[in-house]
C-alpha cells in the first residue's frame, strides 16, 4: 500500500516574532537608559562648572596624594588616570571645616604637582564639598553630548532589530 505524502504545511512561527518584540523592546530600553544617564551626567558637571565659575570662592588647598592608575587592558583606552587628592579649610557657618578631595587631572598637571605642594582651588560657599583645582576648571565638552546621541541612535536603529524589527513583530500580531 502506498502513503500520500500531506501537503508541506508551514508552522506557527508567531512565538519567535514575540520573543523578538521583546528582545528588542529590552534592547531599546538599554540603550534609552544609557542615553539618560549620559545626559545627567552631562547637565550635573555643566552645572558644577556653572556654580563653581559663579560663586566659586578662592582658597589654598594642598596635594596630599598622588595617584596614578594603569590603564585597564580590556578597554580601548590605552592612556593612563592621573588622580590628585587634595585637602583644603572653608567656611561653614562661620567656622572653619576641613576637606579632602580627589580629582582626575591631565597629566601635565600630575606632573606639575608634588605631594605638600599649595595649589589653589575654588569651593561653592553653600556646599563646600563641591570644589576644583583652579588650573584644572573647565567646561564639559559639548562634543561628548553629539557623539553619544549618535552612538544611541545607530544601536537603536540598527542593532538586534531595532525599531523596524519591533514594528515587524507588531504587525505580524
Amino acid at each position: 500500500m502506498l502513503k500520500q505524502n500531506k501537503p508541506y504545511q508551514q508552522k506557527n512561527s508567531s512565538s519567535g516574532r514575540g520573543c523578538s518584540f521583546i528582545l528588542g523592546l529590552i534592547y531599546v530600553g538599554v540603550s534609552l537608559t544609557v542615553l539618560a544617564l549620559t545626559m545627567i551626567a552631562f547637565f550635573n558637571n555643566t552645572m558644577r562648572y556653572d556654580l563653581l565659575k559663579r560663586e566659586g570662592i578662592t582658597a589654598t588647598g594642598v596635594i596630599t596624594k598622588k595617584i596614578q592608575n594603569e590603564p585597564n587592558p580590556l578597554s580601548r583606552r590605552k592612556s593612563h588616570y592621573f588622580y590628585v587628592v587634595y585637602q583644603y579649610t572653608a567656611l561653614v557657618n562661620g567656622s572653619p571645616a576641613h576637606f579632602e578631595t580627589t580629582k582626575e587631572v591631565r597629566s601635565d598637571l600630575y606632573y606639575r604637582y608634588q605631594v605638600g605642594q599649595a595649589i589653589e582651588i575654588l569651593y561653592v560657599a553653600s556646599n563646600p564639598k563641591i570644589s576644583a583645582i583652579k588650573a584644572d576648571l573647565k567646561p564639559e565638552p559639548l562634543s561628548s553630548i553629539p557623539l553619544t546621541l549618535i552612538i544611541v541612535a545607530f544601536v537603536v536603529l540598527f542593532g538586534y532589530g531595532g525599531v523596524k524589527g519591533m514594528l515587524d513583530a507588531l504587525d505580524a500580531r
